[in-house]
């Protein structure tokens, strides 16, 4: 579910023109690092456009995941629980 996610999230940023964007901070959103002095300095961007950025990629990953669930559970209780499981791996 969260690669599927991550492949349309993928395609959404290459559609808009955002696909070498999203290949730099990718590996950010799934991993809890905000070191991001690096990746900052190779776009040529503050570490705090960085950060806003990434946070705007995990937002939408995050609704992409929870369309995902609500798709394949029956009940609001069920939605819940699938969300805390895959939740907790990241």
């Amino acid at each position: 579910m969260i690669e599927e996610s991550l492949a349309r999230l993928r395609d959404e940023s290459a559609r808009e023109g955002r696909l070498q964007e999203f290949d730099a901070l990718s590996r950010y959103l799934t991993q809890g690092s905000r070191h991001y002095d690096s990746v900052a300095q190779a776009l040529g961007w503050t570490t705090r456009e960085v950060a806003r950025r990434v946070f705007a990629l995990r937002t939408r990953l995050r609704a992409l995941i929870e369309a995902q669930i609500r798709e394949s559970v029956t009940s609001a209780g069920d939605f819940e629980e699938e969300l805390k499981k895959i939740f907790s791996i990241f």
